[in-house]
């Protein structure tokens, strides 16, 4: 029975000693390959940032990694982590020692039998090994090529000091056999616990370092599910992090109409561990909760872990980034076109004759000049009362024009559909119709029209004209000049007052060239902007979409197409409305009877 015990409890250290070996070798490929993450990531920061650092951007680095050796470098009492390079037929080690007093040189030969490991890193192979480190001591090392830097890492750990709990618990078990399971149990306690601990601490500095991170770091694991979320992915995505992580990562954060070319490839990364995004900085839309979309810049990394590729994105926000670029773009380019006008010769001129005198600003002249020719969104900036009520009766008109195009639409692919001949009519005419039409072997196009002007007779009549619009009907002379009885366009621009940023209160305006759908993706894409940068009150943002409701019949009418999916824009447009004006806690009727601030009479600016 001892002899049983005794083998048993010599199974059992053994047994214990091998899970504490792959335990460590684990925790040691985890400290090795997340040290070299972040060294990429630094290298990959100093390249964009750092090339005014003296030497360059990998020195940048280089003094970076001394800098923030801190002791964490260190653990248990012989375990290190060390960082060199390769210096000619040398091994140059970065860091200094942790067992400096043994006399080791920090400079070995490379076919030395000395670091083994290191070797094996800056010959650009990753994995474990039981080998000589640079003292000649044998230690289970794990080792990483850091490609970007030409650099070698390792994280070792003296094999004696994993050993020398497993050697004592084998004295122990020598002992007889009623104090063998009991001395297991100790040893087990005393082994594993620090071990453990060991672990727990890694992850608590790893976690301390991505958490404070001022970017978004996010990791999907092999089944394309968020497994770590940091602090500033709650910020800037929405989800707290018990809410992301276990979910599809792509359903999170993706908008979904790339969520199916996101999925063929990240299916692809699964299988291969590359990608067109691996290890690049890219730029794409991304989605916050609640589906507001807003532009990110991601950089991509995998990393295998089980045998399965899992991926690591560090992502930031960068809206302020692409709205300054744009805010750019655009002053430049108003600001080129003004100082045009400014260098024409025959433009001051004229200009300094229609002021007056040539001491006049051309830019203000510029902008009274663009309002001029501008004529605002809103009806309710456009008409008084009288023109309002008039308008009123053309959108009955409108409505009744669009459904006979509709019903122009109806019969046509009827007919073509059924064919001439078979062609089922109802009413009470219809068969007097088709026996004159066989008699008198009228066409096809006859044929449709006939059935066209009948039911357009029966189902809407008579269209009586709508009245036409008088100048005392605009809010504004200048409006009437541009648009006349009919209310025709003919305006050069359109204006949108009340819509002005408080950074720039100078007149929103947009080319009157544009079709409908045109201004009503500029118009989306305007409120977007204005919604996520300015911090408009619901009451600010509401005549951005009382415009959008404006042009929706007109994107339906002529824009009606579907897309890919079987989408149309009017239908897009109006979800757009209808959800915006639910997030703001508007009703559709709010948004469309919209009416200026009473301080603001007239969308006219005073003149200067």
């Amino acid at each position: 029975m001892t002899a049983v015990s005794g083998a048993i409890g010599v199974a059992a250290v053994g047994l214990l000693y091998h899970a504490a070996f792959a335990e460590e070798q684990q925790r040691l490929s985890e400290i090795v390959m997340s040290r070299a993450r972040l060294i990429k990531a630094t290298a990959r920061f100093d390249e964009t940032y750092g090339t005014g650092y003296p030497n360059g951007p990998r020195e940048a680095t280089l003094s970076q990694i001394r800098n923030a050796q801190t002791g964490s470098e260190y653990f248990g009492t012989t375990g290190e982590f060390t960082v060199a390079e390769r210096k000619g037929d040398y091994i140059q080690f970065v860091l200094p020692f942790r067992h400096a007093e043994a006399g080791a040189s920090r400079r070995i030969p490379l076919q030395s039998d000395l670091a083994e490991p290191m070797r094996r890193a800056l010959a650009g192979r990753s994995g474990t090994l039981v080998g000589l480190d640079y003292r000649g001591v044998k230690v289970l090392a794990a080792h990483e090529p850091v490609a970007p830097l030409d650099l070698g890492i390792v994280a070792k750990i003296d094999l004696a000091e994993i050993r020398a709990p497993f050697l004592r618990a084998g004295t122990i078990v020598g002992g007889t056999a009623l104090l063998l399971i009991a001395a297991g149990i100790l040893i087990f306690f005393r082994v594993s616990k620090p071990i453990l601990q060991r672990i727990a601490d890694s992850e608590e500095r790893f976690r301390s370092i991505s958490q404070t991170a001022p970017d978004a770091i996010i990791m999907m694991d092999s089944e394309g599910k968020a497994s770590f979320w940091n602090n500033a992915a709650e910020r800037i995505f929405g989800y707290k992090g018990s809410e992301a992580c276990g979910q599809a990562l792509t359903d999170l954060i993706i908008p979904e109409r790339y969520q199916r070319r996101h999925t063929a490839a990240i299916e692809d990364f699964f299988r291969t561990g590359q990608g067109l995004l691996v290890n690049k900085r890219v730029e794409f839309q991304a989605e916050r909760k609640g589906g507001t979309e807003f532009p990110v810049e991601i950089s991509l990394s995998g990393v295998r872990l089980g045998g399965r590729w899992n991926a690591v994105g560090i992502i930031r926000d960068i809206t302020e980034r692409k709205n300054a670029e744009q805010t750019v773009q655009e002053k430049q380019g108003l600001l080129e076109q003004i100082n045009c006008a400014g260098r024409d010769t025959g433009f001051m001129q004229v200009a300094a004759l229609y002021r007056g005198h040539p001491d006049f600003d051309v830019h203000a002249l510029v902008a009274e000049l663009v309002e001029s020719e501008a004529v605002p969104f809103l009806p309710v900036l456009r008409y008084k009362p009288t023109g309002l009520r008039k308008r009123e009766v053309w959108m009955r008109t409108w409505t009744l024009q669009r459904r006979e195009d509709a019903i122009d639409a109806e019969v046509e692919e009827s007919f073509h559909h059924e064919g001439h001949e078979e062609h089922e009519v109802r009413g009470e005419k219809q068969e007097d119709n088709l026996r004159v039409l066989r008699g008198s072997k009228t066409s096809l196009a006859g044929a449709i029209e006939i059935e066209q002007k009948r039911r357009k007779h029966q189902e809407i009549g008579e269209i009586s004209p709508p009245p036409k619009y008088r100048s005392a009907d605009f809010l504004d002379p200048s409006f009437w000049c541009l648009r006349g009885s009919l209310d025709v366009p003919k305006e050069r621009f359109v204006s949108y007052p009340h819509c002005s940023k408080a950074a720039d209160p100078s007149l929103v305006v947009a080319w009157a060239g544009w079709d409908h759908l045109q201004q009503a993706r500029a118009l989306a894409a305007y409120y977007l902007g204005i919604k996520g940068q300015e911090g408009w009150s619901p009451e600010h943002l509401a005549p951005l979409l009382t415009g959008l409701l404006e042009l929706i019949p007109w994107v339906r009418q002529w824009h009606s197409d579907p897309d890919s999916s079987g989408a149309r824009m009017g239908d897009d447009f109006d979800s757009f409305v209808a959800d915006e004006a639910r997030e703001l806690h508007l009703t559709p009727e709010q948004i469309r009877s919209w009416t200026p601030p009473r301080s603001s009479a007239s969308p006219r600016r005073k003149q200067h």
